[in-house]
C-alpha cells in the first residue's frame, strides 16, 4: 500500500554488502510503500541498471542518444560528481522506460534477481561500459553510484517494524 504522507527513511550504503542485506530483510518482513514501486518494482530497476555498467545500456533512439550526449557534454561529470559528493540523487529524474517494471513480477523473484546482480558485481573485474550521461568512470565510483542509487529508491520502502514504532511513538 503506498503512504505518501509520511517522511522517508534516511538511507545510506557504503558497500554492495549493505545493500544486500537491506533487501533481504526487506524480503523478510512487510513493508509498507512510500513511493510508487514496490520491492518487487524497485528491484527489478536497480538490478537492470547494475547490469548495464557490465553488459552494455540498451540502445536509444537517435534522438534520445543526440539528448544525453549534449547533456554528458555539458553537465555530465559535473552531476555526477555531485551525486558522488552528495550521496543523494534527484527525485523523479526520468529513466530508460525499460527499467520500469510491471507490478506482475513477484517480490521473491526480483530480490533473488538483484542479489544475483549484487553477487556478479562484487566480483567483476571485465570492462565498465561507459555510462550514456556521466562517462566513464573507475569501478570504485560504480559501486558509489549503484550504493546512492539503491538508497534512494530503498528509501520508499519502509519496513513494517519500523512503521510500527513511528505510530507507537506518536
Amino acid at each position: 500500500m503506498k503512504d505518501t504522507n509520511m517522511q522517508l527513511r534516511n538511507l545510506e550504503f557504503v558497500s554492495l554488502d549493505d545493500i544486500a542485506s537491506e533487501v533481504s530483510r526487506l524480503s523478510a518482513l512487510r513493508y509498507r510503500r512510500r513511493g510508487n514501486w514496490g520491492l518487487a518494482a524497485t528491484c527489478e530497476h536497480l538490478a537492470d541498471w547494475m547490469s548495464f555498467p557490465m553488459d552494455g545500456f540498451p540502445k536509444m533512439s537517435l534522438r534520445i542518444q543526440c539528448l544525453i550526449s549534449l547533456l554528458r557534454a555539458f553537465q555530465g561529470k559535473r552531476l555526477f560528481r555531485k551525486i558522488l559528493t552528495a550521496k543523494e540523487m534527484a527525485r523523479g529524474a526520468p529513466t530508460i522506460p525499460a527499467t520500469i517494471h510491471a507490478a506482475s513480477v513477484d517480490d521473491a523473484s526480483a530480490v533473488e534477481r538483484y542479489l544475483q546482480c549484487i553477487e556478479r558485481l562484487k566480483t567483476y573485474r571485465g570492462t565498465i561500459h561507459p555510462s550514456p550521461l556521466f562517462g566513464p568512470m573507475t569501478y570504485d565510483e560504480l559501486i558509489a553510484l549503484q550504493c546512492i542509487h539503491a538508497a534512494h529508491h530503498l528509501r520508499f520502502l519502509e519496513p513494517e517494524e519500523s512503521a510500527d514504532r513511528e505510530s507507537r511513538s506518536n
